[in-house]
């Protein structure tokens, strides 16, 4: 796996739980958009993988979901990326 596959891997993984989290809150994209002070478009593409989040649009999106810790977003990408790095690394010896 390259960089390129990392990164498109990262985006999917946010958008799906953002989406997540947006439904298990109720909410509809507009009503995140609109909450969050960012694009309905944005927030779709997001949510499909399509653009990936800036620390301040993942803060947003946080506030928007009254979520306290917004890592929760990008937990499930901490744990690819470990791995990533762990493969190259043995990769390299």
């Amino acid at each position: 796996m390259n960089t390129s596959d990392i990164d498109k891997l990262v985006m999917k993984l946010h958008g799906e739980k953002v989406r997540a989290l947006r439904k298990e809150k109720g909410l509809s994209l507009e009503e995140l958009a609109h909450r969050a002070s960012i694009s309905t478009s944005f927030l779709d593409e997001v949510e499909r993988g399509k653009k990936d989040l800036t620390i301040i649009s993942l803060l947003l999106i946080a506030f928007g979901l009254d979520l306290d810790d917004p890592s929760i977003i990008y937990s499930e990408s901490k744990k690819v990326i470990s791995e990533y790095l762990s493969e190259s690394k043995e990769e390299a010896k």
